[in-house]
């Protein structure tokens, strides 16, 4: 990459150069310069292709070869997309269990004093009607 960045500068310089003299000599260091820039970045681009290439036929040359060790990873992959489904549930579970328990509230002596109002109402109710 060093030589790619190398051809980019002398572009940007000529063509800085051109652009503001009119310098035409500016412009053919300019276009030389990109011209080569795109042949390192083909070049890279090739050698890519090249090893994506490697690389994929290592996968299936393995796969065929160690058919265990590919159930594995499948079983894995599987594992890995319920991973969040249960780190939630966890989450809520924990959430659930460390939560505060709300008092229960003892409502028989407001049950008794309503009790005991309805009863007062009804003896004074009496009381007034004789």
């Amino acid at each position: 990459m060093d030589d790619l960045s190398k051809q980019l500068e002398i572009y940007k310089e000529n063509y800085a150069r051109y652009r503001v003299s009119g310098d035409l000599n500016a412009k053919g260091l300019a276009d030389s310069a990109l011209l080569a820039a795109d042949a390192i970045i083909l070049q890279q681009q090739e050698l890519y292709n090249g090893d994506k290439h490697y690389i994929q036929s290592f996968i299936q040359n393995f796969r065929d070869s160690e058919p265990e060790l590919t159930n594995l990873h499948e079983r894995a992959s599987v594992l890995e997309k319920q991973i969040p489904r249960v780190q939630n549930e966890y989450v809520q579970t924990q959430m659930m269990n460390e939560s505060p328990i709300a008092a229960q509230v003892d409502y028989i002596p407001y049950l008794i004093k309503g009790a005991v109002v309805v009863g007062l109402a009804v003896v004074a109710g009496l009381a007034a009607t004789l």
